[in-house]
């Protein structure tokens, strides 16, 4: 967990005086150990450096706006691309993770299947910076790609937010499977690796690659 210096008017909002008395001298201390260590040319303060590019700001003003609509798509911005869902509207996501709003469970399923589909890795390949153990970092690169925007009267789409759906309670599972035979403290690096192996094997995960081909194609 982490306290953000935030109120109902966004970022800054709160004043130092109406802090209790240990949080505010906690703010002062980080904000000087900043200004004593940021680069020369650094002119951003310690507010304006968590807010950068407005990356805070934004997920506030969609939490204050969100219209109904709570359930997001987190992707990591580096590695091969791996998606989840988040249906908690209070959670801030962090500068390592890219998120996108969505109408609803069928619109984020079906993101959900594209984006973790071997297909989609392969596709965004030319665009993805290569390091040591082949193309990584996605980025904002996903959005070149031709993705249509989710349609729920077109049969593929409905067909590939299904089998997204199909293959997410799968993964689960295996996963609930995986930390029972070798106990909870499973690394994040082992549960991809078992997944992905899972998905590449199972109908679930075939029947997303095929649905994905057809629509990337």
């Amino acid at each position: 967990d982490a306290e953000l210096p935030v109120d109902a008017n966004g970022t800054g909002g709160i004043h130092l005086g109406g802090l209790e008395q240990r949080m505010r001298g906690r703010w002062q201390q980080v904000s000087t150990l900043w200004e004593q260590n940021k680069g020369a040319n650094d002119e951003k303060n310690l507010m304006n450096r968590l807010d950068y590019h407005r990356e805070l700001s934004t997920q506030l003003k969609w939490q204050k706006n969100d219209e109904g609509t709570p359930i997001r798509v987190l992707y990591t911005s580096s590695g091969k691309p791996t998606a989840a869902i988040i249906d908690a509207p209070e959670a801030i996501v962090d500068h390592k993770l890219f998120w996108a709003p969505c109408k609803d469970l069928q619109e984020a399923h079906y993101l959900l299947a594209i984006i973790n589909s071997h297909t989609l890795y392969e596709t965004a390949k030319p665009l993805m910076a290569k390091g040591q153990f082949g193309a990584r970092d996605l980025h904002k690169h996903l959005w070149k790609l031709s993705i249509p925007e989710y349609d729920g009267a077109k049969t593929l789409h409905q067909h590939i937010a299904t089998a997204g759906q199909a293959a997410a309670s799968g993964a689960a599972q295996q996963l609930k499977a995986l930390r029972q035979e070798r106990g909870a403290a499973v690394s994040t690096t082992i549960a991809r690796r078992e997944l992905r192996g899972w998905l590449a094997q199972s109908d679930e995960g075939k029947q997303v690659e095929k649905l994905v081909k057809q629509l990337l194609a």
